[in-house]
C-alpha cells in the first residue's frame, strides 16, 4: 500500500510545524512505547492543525469521539 501523502511532503510539513507540547511528546512517546499499533496514533502534525482549527473557530468545547491513546483530544483541548 503506498503512502497517502508523498514522504517528501510529509517531511516538509514536519519540519515546519510548531513541536507539540512536552505533555503530547510525553504522550507520542508513551504511545510509541506502550501499544501494538502506534502509527494510528494522530501526531504532531495533524495535532497542531487541530489545535488550529479549535482556535480559529472560537470554539468552547470540544467533543472527541473514538479516541486511540487521546493525542488528538488532548490537542484540542490545549487549544481550548
Amino acid at each position: 500500500m503506498s503512502p497517502i501523502v508523498d514522504e517528501k511532503v510529509e517531511q516538509y510539513a514536519e519540519a515546519h510545524t510548531t513541536p507539540p507540547t512536552e505533555l503530547l511528546a510525553r504522550l507520542q512517546e508513551e504511545t510509541y512505547a506502550t501499544t501494538s499499533m502506534p502509527l494510528m496514533l494522530t501526531g504532531p502534525v495533524e495535532g497542531r492543525l487541530l489545535e488550529l482549527l479549535v482556535h480559529a473557530s472560537g470554539a468552547r468545547r470540544v467533543l472527541e469521539i473514538g479516541m486511540f491513546t487521546g493525542y488528538s483530544a488532548l490537542a484540542m483541548a490545549e487549544a481550548l
